[in-house]
């Protein structure tokens, strides 16, 4: 059995007092328990692989793992309650 972990990269962006922008980095990470569906898109040059998932607290999030640059995308996230 595979176990997934997503880890959630945050960026924040705060303004500093001299006015310039600064970015802060959280990282959350968040234990899979269970693929909920996974499809691909073969449109365009480069297909795309998309994953619901479904996280432990609940939550669900749609991932996309683009077949080009093998960089990873979070669609997006519907809260559980």
């Amino acid at each position: 059995m595979t176990r997934w972990l997503l880890v959630v990269l945050l960026i924040g962006v705060s303004v500093a007092s001299a006015g310039a922008q600064t970015k802060s980095l959280t990282t959350r990470e968040h234990r899979v328990a269970r693929v909920n569906a996974r499809w691909i898109d073969r449109a365009g040059k480069h297909p795309s692989f998309h994953f619901s998932v479904t996280v432990e607290s609940g939550d669900v999030y749609q991932l996309q793992l683009q077949g080009a640059d093998l960089v990873w995308r979070v669609d997006s996230v519907a809260l559980e309650g």
